[in-house]
């Protein structure tokens, strides 16, 4: 018998996924995967559950491989000169998911900024004031403004990390502390 020429995870196509068994074979073949973790990717706890989806095979080796794979080096150049812009894009989309009703304007809050309303200390809002709008707001028992579920929304939005909701706003540029500023401004008008 011939030797086989060695496949790389780039050279798999549809049909060598013809169901999700050759998926968690491939996967355990290139990466060592457990089925449990093909599961997982994949969002689901069993192979059953997987097997029961909408998810096709060829879908869930393709995701698979994006997240196992590294990044084609000649895309980093691309990845490093466009740092920046998709912050803001995927910040927004982050925060239409947590944050409905903020989707309604999309970036209301860019193109009317209201400076009168932040007395700024070096481009940040002033934590006194803040700190006594977020402990009304804690007051009324609203669950999206607990300490917890505060600081993981900054914390995914912002792209910052602390311990505190105070001192991840601290770390806030001017934009940023400006529109969660407003957020909480709308929101106590809400209430």
């Amino acid at each position: 018998a011939e030797p086989r020429e060695e496949k790389t995870p780039d050279d798999i196509t549809e049909s060598d996924v013809p169901d999700m068994n050759a998926v968690v074979r491939l996967c355990f073949h290139f990466w060592e995967m457990q089925p449990v973790e093909v599961c997982g990717q994949q969002g689901y706890k069993t192979m059953a559950e997987l097997n029961a989806s909408r998810t096709t095979p060829w879908e869930a080796w393709l995701t698979i491989k994006q997240l196992k794979q590294p990044p084609e080096p000649e895309e980093e150049p691309q990845a490093e000169a466009k740092a920046e812009p998709p912050v803001p894009e995927q910040a927004q989309q982050e925060t239409e998911e947590l944050w409905p009703e903020d989707a309604e304007h999309p970036g209301a809050e860019e193109t009317q900024p209201e400076p009168e309303q932040i007395k700024e200390t070096g481009g940040f809002p002033d934590m006194v004031r803040l700190e006594e709008q977020l402990k009304t707001l804690r007051a009324k028992k609203l669950k999206a403004w607990s300490e917890s579920n505060l600081l993981s929304y900054i914390k995914t939005t912002y792209k910052v990390e602390a311990k505190t909701v105070l001192e991840a706003v601290a770390k806030l540029d001017k934009g940023a502390a400006t529109h969660f500023v407003k957020r909480v401004e709308d929101t106590l008008q809400m209430i």
